[in-house]
């Protein structure tokens, strides 16, 4: 179950400020190696933020009690 609001989401994208470069296929986009994106919002934050199209960044290196990520699992 997604559980919007709870954390928010660590993805594999590295920052950039739009979608104008971002491949074509909704691979990952590679961005900056230096910062990475999350969505969503946590418990800490508004109503604004808490959805999943928020997007924001973090410190590649960066940890902190309100981020968090979701393993997946493709079934075949």
């Amino acid at each position: 179950y997604h559980m919007v609001g709870n954390v928010q989401e660590w993805v594999q994208d590295g920052w950039e400020d739009s979608y104008i470069n971002a491949p074509s296929d909704s691979g990952a986009q590679r961005g900056n190696s230096h910062e990475r994106v999350v969505r969503g919002g946590s418990y800490l934050d508004g109503p604004d933020k808490v959805r999943s199209a928020y997007r924001t960044f973090l410190a590649a290196d960066a940890s902190n009690a309100s981020t968090g990520f979701r393993i997946v699992r493709e079934v075949e």
